[in-house]
């Protein structure tokens, strides 16, 4: 792939054509062989998620994950993400991020794999996101998902961001 390929969700966007979010997202977290960094808006679906990104644990990646606000996300998903994390405790690292200002929030949805590959679009973590809503997105390589790496560590490391899981700093 060497330029943008255009991810799609939604009954009549998927039957003319489009690729498939959950299929980009799959692609991405399965060519990753070093790392992985993704934002998260909702944790609503990180139950179905996880078993993707613990295929990615399984070998060796390290997954980088930045959540909109911890505190507010469902206490399942939180639990299930923090099992996780314990089971994997310096491979996943999950950051919270808030916003100093305490008026924008995290609503990128975005996932890079080794900075060679990227996926950035309006689709949540979410079964309904995958299925059922109208979601667009743009499945990125090269230089560009690169950038959005880079994008994506840099507010990892933000003072907006606080570790939940692993090393700080």
């Amino acid at each position: 792939m060497s330029h943008p390929a255009i991810i799609v969700s939604g009954y009549h966007w998927m039957h003319e054509g489009g690729r498939t979010i959950d299929a980009a997202t799959d692609e991405v977290l399965a060519a990753a062989h070093r790392e992985i960094v993704l934002t998260v808006y909702r944790l609503h679906d990180w139950v179905r998620f996880s078993r993707r990104v613990l295929s990615a644990l399984e070998r060796g990646v390290r997954v980088t994950v930045i959540v909109d606000r911890w505190d507010i996300q469902p206490e399942p998903s939180r639990r299930a993400a923090l099992d996780l994390a314990g089971r994997y405790p310096s491979s996943l690292l999950i950051y919270s991020f808030r916003d100093p200002e305490g008026r924008g929030v995290l609503h990128a949805k975005a996932v890079a794999a080794d900075s060679a590959i990227a996926l950035v679009g309006s689709a949540n973590v979410s079964e309904a996101a995958a299925l059922w809503n109208y979601e667009m997105g743009v499945l990125l390589d090269g230089e560009a998902a690169a950038s959005v790496s880079r994008m994506l560590y840099a507010l990892a490391a933000s003072p907006a961001s606080e570790s939940i899981t692993g090393p700080t700093g």
